[in-house]
């Protein structure tokens, strides 16, 4: 099965991580297919756009293993990173339709930075947020040092950068990055989003 799923379903564009026996570890080619569903979407007629995990996990970030695989030279690395993985940051900032990442499970590393970077979180009572760059001895990537200080105050997000805490939703009130709660089934998430949950004014209104 493809590591990313895309559907068109009343309007929106669900696109889905699909790689659950790594939490959905991000690799150069799935970005790459992530960044063409989201650059796609005005064209195939969505309204919005819900980025979401299979298997009861967001994202655990970088695929640590194909990364290796690829090349760890400094030169790989920055054009791995910079066309790649900031190429999709980029992508979904631009996306000119509202974009919501529905999170059941950890968002951790770049797949919390991910998660960042659209414009709403729906999460379960199982989400976890994590950047968690400081226990891997690196600094944070993925835009989360821009978006996240914006989201939820310089001074907490500080503490979340540099200890790598993980939030949960119960810690949520403390941290005002989730928007809502959603259920943990696939199915059920799909009906809220799309019957009640997205955006429901005309386009122009809602389009950047």
């Amino acid at each position: 099965m493809a590591d990313v799923l895309t559907t068109d379903e009343a309007r929106v564009r669900w696109i889905t991580l699909n790689r659950p026996e790594t939490r959905n570890a991000l690799t150069t080619q799935v970005n790459d297919t992530v960044r063409a569903a989201f650059e796609s979407a005005p064209a195939g007629g969505a309204r919005v756009v819900v980025l979401t995990g299979a298997g009861g996990a967001f994202s655990s970030g970088l695929d640590l293993r194909v990364a290796a695989e690829e090349g760890m030279d400094p030169a790989t690395i920055e054009s791995r990173m910079r066309i790649h993985f900031h190429g999709l940051i980029r992508a979904v900032r631009a996306c000119p339709l509202p974009t919501i990442a529905v999170v059941d499970g950890p968002a951790a590393g770049f797949g919390c930075d991910l998660a960042l970077a659209c414009d709403l979180r729906l999460v379960s009572d199982r989400a976890r947020f994590g950047e968690i760059f400081v226990k891997r001895g690196l600094m944070p990537d993925g835009g989360g040092t821009w978006m996240l200080p914006r989201l939820i105050g310089l001074g907490r997000a500080l503490e979340l950068m540099l200890t790598g805490d993980l939030v949960t939703p119960r810690r949520r009130t403390a941290s005002a990055w989730p928007t809502a709660s959603t259920p943990r089934s696939s199915s059920s998430r799909r009906r809220g989003t799309s019957r009640g949950r997205s955006p429901a004014g005309p386009r122009s209104s809602i389009a950047r």
